[in-house]
């Protein structure tokens, strides 16, 4: 009795650790699934290179550009706030001609390239950025710097007594003159402010003018730099997932090694239950970028204008679109390995029955006696 409530015991301790290694595998698995694409997305400049394409990044963002560019340089200089009251479209019109696209194109594809090789190493304190705004500065003091402010001064309010002191770069809270006179020109103050905002902006823009002129703090950059260090211990950690998944398949494989058979029969659980769970969890996931990743993106830009929050959500979903099919290709993989696993086992069990000498039938032997007798 003693000695069949013992091997009943170890009997549950079997099946109890065998259960346990499988959902060891599957969560390393998995999380090894979706880590690696994540990773390789991350640093992979094709990536950035696809996602500006695919959202017209450079048209997009012309705007926001130059809202970012004019506004903030003339804040720098006269300590006022960024004002929201002037539209996207406005900005727009002032990049058309501030903003070339080949320019604006160029320069994302350099800070992308830049910030991905800083991303991949170890020694750079901070990002090595160096954007050349000679060119923005030189259309704003040209001859073109006349039609790129124009737009800025559409709303301007007439003077409404004569010899009124007009104030030119008046950070007011609709304009950048607070009155005109009613039938003059505005050539001369949008040829004025032109010249102002473009010896407001500076030659470059690297992480050292972007503290100075309150577009980033200290924060941000020691931001940069934990993002990076995690990055790093994201490598490692998914290494490390790698080798215990392997460890626990490899253990797993051994406590039901007591037979080919039924080696092989346990072999593609634990593939199909990684697949199982990669799809529900890619599933969550899925739903959470559609419906509430836009709330909990423009929560963290609330600072920005409206259209830059759309254009970050729209990224966020594109690249988890791209993330997506990576994903499901490492599923398929292991999906495959499972069904082969599945289709070797059926082809040979099939086999061996047919080298299986057929076993005669009762019927057969009781005629084979008979002849012994007679």
């Amino acid at each position: 009795m003693q000695t069949k409530t013992s091997f009943g015991l170890k009997r549950m301790l079997r099946r109890m650790t065998w259960i346990g290694l499988l959902i060891l595998f599957m969560l390393c698995a998995t999380l090894t699934i979706f880590g690696n694409p994540f990773l390789d997305a991350i640093l992979d400049a094709d990536t950035y290179i696809q996602l500006m394409e695919k959202l017209d990044l450079t048209a997009r963002s012309r705007g926001i550009v130059a809202d970012l560019l004019v506004s903030t340089a003339i804040q720098t200089e006269n300590e006022h706030h960024i004002y929201q009251e002037i539209s996207i479209q406005t900005w727009e019109s002032v990049a058309e001609v501030v903003i070339p696209d080949a320019w604006l194109g160029a320069t994302y594809s350099a800070i992308s390239q830049t910030f991905l090789t800083w991303l991949a190493g170890h020694q750079i304190l901070y990002p090595p950025l160096n954007i050349d705004l000679s060119l923005v500065k030189n259309i704003l003091t040209g001859p073109d710097g006349v039609l790129a402010v124009l737009p800025l001064l559409q709303d301007v309010p007439d003077c409404e007594m004569e010899g009124q002191l007009v104030e030119i770069i008046y950070f007011g809270p609709n304009n950048l003159v607070n009155c005109w006179p009613k039938n003059e020109s505005l050539i001369a103050p949008a040829g004025f402010i032109a010249q102002t905002i473009g010896d407001f902006i500076p030659a470059s823009l690297t992480p050292e003018t972007l503290v100075s002129m309150g577009v980033m703090d200290q924060t941000m950059l020691d931001d940069l730099l934990r993002f990076r260090a995690s990055l790093r211990l994201l490598e490692s950690g998914l290494r490390l997932l790698a080798w215990l998944g392997t460890l626990f398949l490899t253990l797993y494989g051994l406590i039901n090694s007591s037979s080919l058979a039924k080696l092989m029969h346990r072999l593609p659980l634990p593939l199909y239950l990684t697949v199982g769970f990669s799809l529900l969890l890619m599933t969550g996931i899925h739903f959470f970028m559609e419906w509430g990743s836009g709330p909990l993106i423009s929560t963290g830009l609330s600072g920005m204008r409206l259209e830059a929050q759309i254009l970050a959500v729209d990224f966020m979903r594109e690249f988890l679109a791209i993330l997506e099919i990576r994903w499901l290709e490492r599923i398929a993989e292991i999906f495959g390995v499972a069904v082969l696993i599945n289709a070797a086992c059926w082809i040979a069990g099939r086999f061996l029955l047919r080298q299986k000498p057929a076993s005669p039938t009762p019927a057969r032997n009781k005629f084979r006696i008979k002849q012994q007798f007679r």
